[in-house]
């Protein structure tokens, strides 16, 4: 099992703390939307340093699971957690890959986010653009 880190489009997104899920939006059977409120520490490594409270919107496609738990009552269970500070990662099993599916974890201050889906992508969200769009 590989663990490897992913870069969201403002660059590096490190500690639990850095995360707030502010809203999950389940559009279909496999498709799901989570909007996150992200905070700069110092773990994270953004592209651009003055950002400090930033809206990011994940979209994940062909969602074969979604798992939402809280984490301090499953921090034993956290898949690859101790090996790397990311709050975004994927694990990468020959299983799953090569059925061209992603197993994603994202950790955030109160809960972790399990998914196995075809693909997944994030977008910045702006100050005039609404989460609910």
């Amino acid at each position: 099992m590989e663990i490897k880190d992913i870069i969201t489009s403002i660059g590096f997104i490190g500690g639990r703390d850095a995360i707030i899920i502010e809203h999950i939006n389940i559009v279909d059977t496999r498709t799901i939307e989570v909007y996150v409120n992200v905070w700069n520490n110092s773990l994270c490594d953004f592209f651009d340093n003055s950002m400090s409270d930033i809206n990011l919107k994940f979209v994940f496609n062909g969602v074969m699971k979604f798992q939402l738990y809280d984490y301090e009552m499953f921090e034993n269970n956290i898949k690859g957690k101790g090996q790397t500070v990311s709050s975004i990662r994927e694990i990468v099993k020959p299983t799953y890959s090569s059925k061209g599916l992603h197993h994603i974890i994202i950790d955030a201050y109160d809960d972790v986010m399990e998914l196995l889906c075809t693909e997944f992508h994030n977008e910045l969200i702006t100050d005039n653009k609404q989460q609910t769009d």
